[in-house]
């Protein structure tokens, strides 16, 4: 997978990486189901602009997607 891509979240319980710690209260989260659109990979991991925030960024592990 690379960036650009569309993928479909295919499970909800995986792996995850928050990166620069956040003082987000509330986590949202990839769910089964979900169309995303790759914005940046890292090894293993996706990056989804959709659930980052002006001081976190979330790398989600790429066996929980399928290309859509």
């Amino acid at each position: 997978m690379k960036e650009g891509d569309q993928v479909i979240c295919i499970d909800h319980n995986f792996p995850h990486i928050k990166e620069f710690g956040g003082t987000d209260k509330k986590q949202i989260t990839p769910k089964t189901g979900d169309v995303l659109t790759v914005d940046e990979t890292l090894g293993e991991f996706l990056r989804f602009d959709l659930f980052d925030s002006e001081e976190t960024y979330n790398w989600w592990h790429k066996s929980r997607f399928i290309k859509f």
